[in-house]
């Protein structure tokens, strides 16, 4: 069994919105939406934890699941203030017969389906799997004064996406030491990594960028309107 936990809790304030970021409107429709129809497309889940703030938990089955019908959202969880604290209250509402756990960001509605279906498929040859893409800018690493140190190989680098895939004990494991240990990891691979488990990096689609700044809700318009005038998107009610 497959679940997909959406850590939707982030207030988004770089974004510079009146609304929390979930529910901030993409072409008219609010992102956590876009994001959890194209999760429920994809046949390999089984079903989906929303993590949310504690302002939305309530209103959230009314206001989101019910007026744009969406069926396999299955619990409504409340989140942490970071994002690890909401991804394990997330892994802590898990199904006993889940096995594989599934994280996407709620501020990435972009994610194709079967790039989605094909993470899964890495990850049960694997066991631990994230999308990335090589940087298309030239990366310098450089010193405490901003002299450059070293010019990095680009074909050596990924910048890192989501949703990332994982063994249910793998994940929750991971996420209990780094907890026990005081460890703040900017993705759910770099606690998987802290325990030397290695995690195989599948090509990610450029396309399915986070929404983080005004800049990035532009660009999202954008690519949705080519999608859309290329019917190549789900319609939603």
């Amino acid at each position: 069994m497959i679940q997909a936990i959406v850590p939707a809790a982030g207030k988004g304030e770089r974004l510079g919105s009146k609304v929390e970021k979930p529910y901030v409107l993409l072409a008219g429709i609010p992102l956590i939406v876009r994001t959890l129809k194209m999760l429920e497309s994809v046949r390999e889940i089984d079903s989906i934890i929303l993590v949310v703030s504690r302002k939305w938990r309530e209103k959230v089955q009314k206001k989101i699941l019910e007026r744009y019908q969406l069926k396999r959202v299955t619990a409504v969880v409340r989140g942490g203030a970071t994002r690890m604290e909401s991804v394990y209250a997330g892994l802590s509402s898990l199904d006993s017969k889940t096995r594989w756990v599934l994280v996407h960001d709620a501020a990435r509605p972009l994610v194709r389906g079967d790039e989605v279906s094909r993470l899964i498929q890495s990850a049960r040859r694997t066991g631990a799997v994230c999308p990335g893409v090589i940087p298309k800018d030239t990366i310098k690493k450089v010193d405490g004064k901003n002299w450059v140190r070293e010019t990095l190989n680009r074909q050596e680098l990924r910048v890192i996406l989501t949703p990332q895939v994982f063994r249910r004990h793998i994940l929750m494991k991971a996420y209990q030491r780094a907890f026990t240990q005081g460890y703040s990891g900017t993705d759910d691979a770099s606690l998987v990594e802290r325990m030397g488990i290695k995690v195989k990096v599948v090509e990610g689609d450029r396309e399915n960028i986070k929404i983080t700044t005004p800049e990035d809700l532009l660009l999202a318009e954008i690519i949705l309107k080519r999608r859309l005038s290329q019917a190549d998107f789900f319609v939603l009610p």
